[in-house]
């Protein structure tokens, strides 16, 4: 505060106090008369302190008690002065900030003041003749009387006065949180979202993966078969070829024996020539000498006739001579003839022999490249066979280390899988935290604006602002206002006046303070006498109504929490899976239903207690448990149907195993009063239901597991 408000307001002071000149005289010579008493007096001062725990403490943890006295003398010395200048308001002010750390409270303080006052007055009436202590016991407790007064009053006002500042400072606080909650949240969902998005990238990689992986799998199955098949017929080829082998080393053999035949054949008919040529030179001999015989019977034959009779016989014999001459020549002829024939034909069968010796050899060589070209061929067809058995082995490696890539796609798909249930149970935790949030700030001390109570239910209505309709639903209702749900985010609404109209309560001028998603929190206008009895008389009837089933869901919740114990004590399950999250998709489901760890106990324990519950009290749309995700693993008989083909259909009567995370859900499943009650607008396939809601908590063991919720029609 400055100098000028400062001075200003100190002279405020004393003229409302009437302390003027006059005023100030007066109390100069008040204090000129109990002077010499001022010591005395703050001495039974500070000894009626130390008869109070309180301020014994405080006395003891500060200043000696002289020097306390001093500064308490100089003091009320300059407070008679009359003196109100600067040194005394910072010496006031200084006491008083010495008060607050020493942790003396006001109370004490106003005490102490009107005890100097009593013990001052006193003396002052014996300076002035007044020796009765009646009156000075009068004036005593009327003084304490007014001190006590002061004390309550000022402390009501002081606190009053804190509390309304501590107020204003937990709102502002509030709606920072809320900014700040909000901002953080939507980062998160962001984040979150973006996860999301990548484990749907990585599962759809995954998945291309696993296609790919499974036709390199067929691909290599097949390749796998045919070196197989490959490697069998190598082995075939192998033992033919060993086979081939062994024949052509067979016909080798049999054309070396043919090859040396023929060269004995060869010599044979070398030798036959010869002796062919030997005949013929024989023949010429015994032709030559038929010739000479011939020329000599003729010679014989002449010389018989010239010696007339005397030669007749030897001419006989010379014609026979000649006649056998004759023949031999005719034999020689034909048998050289023959011989020519034989000599010719020998030296055909000598060239024949001869070719064929050759073609023989050319066989024979043949054969060797064959059986060295065969040789090769069975050491490359032994290679083939083993590099086929080796390529067969590192197939079956290969297709080993596919399934096992296989494998380990199957673990990463079902990694991302959690993952992706992880991203979207963190999804719901921030919009639960957001909502959890909200509302704890909003119905608490500090964040409640509405300073009167809020009773949940639900009424259809309107609200209009600058001229536009907006269909809404109550979610509750108190004399100050209501808390409404938009048919959705987008829609226009801001902060400023609007005109409400409730369908059980009429119209109602209003002013819109908050909006926050589709949550609108509406302060009415001044009540006329009957507007007022509508509200009260509404939410007490409600009140009465909602008690039934507030306390059916709570002995529900009971005996829901003596199920789980009873699967626990029988072993049907442990412990930590009732908190199982990992929640497993149903293949094929539409909408997609889920299964955990827990499921089959909730299907064998839930049916009896919520089946009964809702024939227990009228109006009942549906009970069931819970956990805190807002997972639903077992619905009412009506909506646990089998999936069909129609979705539509299957979102109206397949609700069992699913996750309902919407605003009301998530309270339902965080819940941990004893009771939430809520109102909200239920949208099962294309139909829209007003419902109210009861939720009790379940405990396992002690540990918050989630909510028995039990809605009713209003």
């Amino acid at each position: 505060m400055s100098d000028g408000n400062n001075k200003n307001d100190i002279e405020k002071r004393l003229e409302f106090l009437r302390i003027d000149s006059q005023a100030k005289k007066s109390m100069q010579g008040f204090f000129n008369q109990i002077e010499g008493e001022l010591p005395s007096i703050v001495n039974e001062f500070y000894d009626h302190l130390e008869g109070f725990e309180e301020t014994k403490v405080i006395l003891k943890s500060h200043k000696p008690r002289e020097e306390l006295s001093k500064t308490q003398i100089s003091h009320w010395e300059s407070m008679f002065s009359g003196k109100y200048d600067d040194e005394y308001l910072n010496r006031a002010r200084q006491i008083g900030r010495v008060h607050d750390v020493i942790g003396l409270e006001p109370r004490w303080y106003l005490g102490g003041y009107f005890l100097f006052l009593e013990k001052l007055i006193g003396s002052f009436l014996k300076k002035n003749g007044v020796k009765s202590a009646k009156v000075s016991d009068q004036i005593g407790a009327m003084l304490r009387s007014v001190c006590l007064d002061i004390d309550l009053a000022m402390m009501t006002y002081i606190e009053s006065g804190e509390l309304r500042k501590i107020r204003d400072q937990l709102l502002e606080m509030s709606d920072n949180v809320l900014r700040e909650a909000g901002e953080t949240i939507s980062s998160v969902n962001d984040q979150t979202r973006l996860m999301q998005q990548n484990v749907e990238n990585l599962s759809s990689a995954q998945d291309d993966l696993e296609t790919q992986v499974h036709q390199a799998d067929s691909s290599l199955s097949h390749t796998s078969q045919a070196i197989q098949t490959v490697a069998a017929a190598t082995e075939e080829l192998d033992a033919s070829s060993q086979t081939i082998a062994d024949q052509v080393q067979t016909s080798e053999n049999i054309a070396q024996d043919a090859i040396n035949q023929s060269l004995r054949s060869q010599e044979t008919v070398v030798s036959l020539e010869t002796t062919a040529h030997e005949i013929s030179s024989v023949v010429s001999l015994v032709q030559n000498i038929a010739s000479q015989t011939r020329l000599l019977a003729l010679n014989a034959t002449i010389e018989a006739a010239r010696a007339g009779e005397a030669g007749k016989g030897f001419a006989v014999v010379a014609s026979e001579v000649k006649n056998l001459a004759s023949e031999t020549e005719k034999a020689i002829d034909q048998v050289n003839a023959q011989s020519m024939q034989i000599q010719q034909a020998t030296e055909r069968a000598a060239k024949e022999i001869e070719l064929t010796n050759q073609l023989i050899q050319q066989m024979g060589e043949n054969v060797s490249t064959i059986a060295q070209s065969v040789e090769q061929q069975t050491h490359a067809t032994s290679e083939i066979s083993t590099s086929a058995l080796s390529a067969s082995d590192t197939t079956a490696d290969v297709t080993t280390n596919m399934q096992d890539v296989s494998q380990r796609n199957e673990d990463a798909q079902q990694v991302a899988r959690k993952v992706s249930n992880i991203s979207q149970n963190v999804m719901r935790d921030v919009s639960g935290l957001s909502n959890a949030m909200t509302l704890l700030l909003r119905t608490s001390y500090a964040g409640n604006r509405r300073g009167t109570e809020r009773v949940p239910m639900g009424m259809e209505g309107n609200l209009v602002q600058n001229g536009k309709s907006i269909p809404i639903v109550m979610a509750d209702l108190g004399l100050g206002g209501v808390s409404l749900r938009l048919p959705d985010e987008n829609t226009a609404l801001s902060q400023g006046p609007a005109q409400l109209t409730l369908s059980q309560l009429g119209q109602f001028d209003c002013d819109v303070r908050n909006v926050t998603g589709i949550i609108v929190n509406v302060a009415f206008g001044r009540h006329t006498e009957e507007s007022r009895h509508k509200v009260l008389s509404l939410v007490k009837a409600t009140k009465e109504n909602d008690k039934p089933y507030i306390d059916l869901v709570r002995s529900g919740a009971k005996r829901v929490e003596a199920a789980f114990e009873d699967a626990l004590q029988k072993n049907k399950i442990i412990f930590e899976d009732f908190f199982d999250i990992d929640y497993q998709p149903v293949e094929g489901s539409n909408p997609r239903q889920l299964l955990t760890k827990f499921t089959a106990i909730t299907d064998e324990y839930l049916p009896p207690i919520q089946e009964e519950i809702i024939t227990l009290l009228p109006n009942i749309v549906f009970s069931a448990a819970v956990d805190r995700s807002a997972y639903l693993p077992t619905h009412n008989m009506v909506y646990s149907k089998d999936q069909s083909d129609d979705p539509v259909w299957n979102d109206a009567n397949c609700r069992n195993r699913r996750i309902f995370a919407d605003p009301a859900g998530l309270r339902a499943a965080r819940n941990t009063l004893e009771v939430l009650v809520q109102a909200y607008d239920r949208v099962v396939g294309d139909q829209r239901v007003l419902l109210k809601e009861v939720d009790a908590p379940i405990y396992v063991r002690d540990r918050h597991w989630g909510n028995l919720r039990l809605a009713y029609k209003l």
